[in-house]
């Protein structure tokens, strides 16, 4: 662009000023309503045979970084605009309607016992992994696994006589870990989860692995 010419440069500066406007627009809506921002990843196709995914809930948050690094998704089939627009008007008449399709948990993460998670999830012990890979995203770690519905164990509300028998449970996971000479890292009632059945799973794998060199 040749500043030097008065046309363009007024040209420069209204495009300027409307870019400096949306911003101030964008941060005002944000600070009105904080808690309606949804921020998803663009990657959304997994190669799982459902389509891409589409995300639903953000159900984690960064602490670090205040980023949201674990998501909750369903399969997204491809379908022309007015089915698109159909459904959509659906899905706002029917709370529900996420609940007919089968869930994914979409993680990201710097660091990550793959491994180990594997393990326990063939194990019943941890949810079942569809995807991982540490090509797609420079510097992160992504992993797709199933859905479980359930409470993670600071929020868990139930009969308290199962305590003695979650607790047999969570020890029989770390035990199967310690066998093989592993660790967990962060062993927290958030990284604990209890289904329906009251049965236990280890979620968030991001500090597991070999006993003696897991930080």
């Amino acid at each position: 662009m040749d500043f030097s010419n008065r046309h363009s440069l007024n040209q420069c500066c209204t495009v300027m000023w409307a870019f400096r406007k949306a911003c101030l627009a964008l941060a005002l809506e944000a600070e009105r309503s904080p808690n309606k921002i949804r921020v998803y990843p663009w990657l959304c196709n997994f190669g799982l045979g459902e389509g891409d995914l589409r995300y639903t809930n953000n159900l984690k948050e960064s602490h670090a970084s205040h980023y949201h690094t674990i998501f909750e998704a369903i399969p997204q089939k491809r379908k022309s605009s007015a089915q698109e627009e159909s459904e959509a008007q659906a899905a706002v008449d029917s709370s529900s309607a996420a609940t007919s399709h089968r869930k994914y948990v979409v993680k990201f993460a710097r660091r990550y016992g793959i491994e180990e998670h594997k393990h326990l999830a063939a194990q019943g012990m941890a949810p079942k992994i569809f995807f991982f890979s540490l090509d797609i995203i420079r510097g992160w770690a992504v992993i797709v696994m199933e859905h479980i519905d359930g409470q993670t164990l600071d929020k868990w509300v139930g009969n308290p006589e199962m305590q003695q028998q979650l607790g047999a449970n969570l020890s029989a996971i770390i035990a199967e870990m310690h066998g093989r000479g592993f660790v967990f890292g962060d062993l927290r009632e958030p990284n604990i989860l209890i289904n329906g059945r009251n049965r236990v799973f280890l979620i968030d794998f991001d500090w597991a692995g070999e006993e003696g060199k897991a930080r």
